[in-house]
C-alpha cells in the first residue's frame, strides 16, 4: 500500500471550506480508488491576530495548526508573505515551512513514498528544494494560473523549469496546460494530463423549471461560478449582458472585486439583472448549476 505525502497552499480548512476543494476531492478519490493512506501538509500563510479589522487576512489566524478533514490528517503549518516582493520570496518561506513540517510528520512515525505537490509555483518548487532533504520522489500538478500567468516572468519561469527537472512527474489537468509545459522545456516523458474529475452522484441533472422555480428565477439565466478575482473575468460576463437583455446572471463566490463588479453592474445598467450569491455549499450548486441555461 503506498503512503501519500501531499503539499499544498491548495487545500480545505475550517476557515476555508472551498479553499482547493479540487485537491481534496481528488486526493478521496485516490484513497477510494487505489487503497492509498496519505497525510496532508497545507501551509497558511502567517498572520498575527484574528481580527475583523482585517477581514482578508485575519481569517488565517483561526486556522488550526493539525485538524482531521474526512478520515485525513491536515497540518497547517505558517510561512511568510511579504507584500508586494513576495512572488519572489514566497518560495523560499514556503520550502522552509515544509521541511519543517515534513519532519514533524517523520518524527511522529509516518512514513510515505511518494510527495504529491499541487500547483507549480510556489508549491512545487518549495517541494523541490526540500526533495535533497526528503529523499522521497515528488510530483507536481500544475493547475492553471502558476503555468499560465506566473511564468511570464523571468524568476518564476526558471524556477518551475528546474523544478519540472527535479520532479518525478507532472501533471496537467488540461491538454492546453500539457502543451505550455512542453512549451516551457518540460520533458514529455514526464508529463501527464490527468483531468479534475466531476462527482457523479452529486452533480446530476435535476428538471430545470423546478430549479428555476426554486430560485425565483423566470427569464434565460447565465451562470458565473469562481472566486470573485480578476483572473476569473466576471467582469466579461456582466458587460456581455448589455448584449444580451432577455437575461439575468447569477454569480456564485466571493471576492476582493465584488464591490467593483456590483459598480460595474450597476455602471452599465444592468444592476437589476445580476444576482451576487455569495460564498455556495457544493450542496446548493447542484440547483444553481441546473437552473442556468
Amino acid at each position: 500500500m503506498m503512503n501519500l505525502l501531499v503539499i499544498t497552499t491548495l487545500y480545505p480548512n475550517r476557515e476555508q471550506f472551498r479553499h482547493g476543494i479540487f485537491v481534496e476531492t481528488r486526493l478521496h478519490k485516490l484513497i477510494e480508488g487505489c487503497g492509498f493512506n496519505a497525510v496532508v501538509i497545507a501551509p497558511v500563510p502567517w498572520f498575527p491576530v484574528s481580527s475583523g479589522m482585517f477581514p482578508g487576512y485575519s481569517k488565517y489566524a483561526s486556522v488550526p495548526a493539525v485538524e482531521e478533514r474526512h478520515g485525513i490528517t491536515v497540518y497547517h503549518p505558517r510561512y511568510l508573505v511579504v507584500p508586494k516582493i513576495g512572488m519572489l520570496l514566497t518560495p523560499i518561506f514556503l520550502a522552509l515551512s515544509t521541511f519543517l513540517a515534513v519532519r514533524k510528520v517523520a518524527r511522529e512515525g509516518y512514513r510515505f513514498d511518494l510527495v504529491d505537490a499541487h500547483y507549480y509555483y510556489p508549491d512545487g518548487v518549495a517541494v523541490a528544494m526540500t526533495s535533497r532533504f526528503i529523499r522521497t520522489p515528488f510530483m507536481v500538478t500544475a493547475r492553471g494560473s502558476d503555468v499560465n500567468l506566473l511564468t511570464q516572468y523571468a524568476v518564476p519561469r526558471f524556477l518551475v523549469r528546474w523544478a519540472a527537472k527535479k520532479s518525478a512527474a507532472t501533471v496537467a489537468v488540461s491538454a492546453a496546460l500539457r502543451d505550455r509545459l512542453l512549451a516551457l522545456g518540460v520533458s514529455k516523458e514526464k508529463l501527464h494530463v490527468f483531468r479534475n474529475g466531476v462527482d457523479l452522484q452529486r452533480f446530476v441533472p435535476l428538471p430545470k423549471d423546478r430549479c428555476k422555480t426554486k430560485l425565483g428565477i423566470a427569464s434565460c439565466a447565465l451562470l458565473s461560478v469562481g472566486n470573485l478575482i480578476q483572473l476569473k473575468g466576471h467582469d466579461l460576463v456582466i458587460r456581455a449582458l448589455e448584449h444580451l437583455p432577455e437575461c439575468e446572471l447569477m454569480i456564485a463566490g466571493d471576492g476582493e472585486l465584488r464591490q467593483s463588479l456590483e459598480s460595474l453592474a450597476a455602471r452599465i445598467g444592468v444592476a437589476e439583472r445580476v444576482r451576487f450569491l455569495g460564498t455556495v455549499p457544493q450542496s446548493d450548486l447542484i440547483d444553481i448549476y441546473n437552473a442556468a441555461d
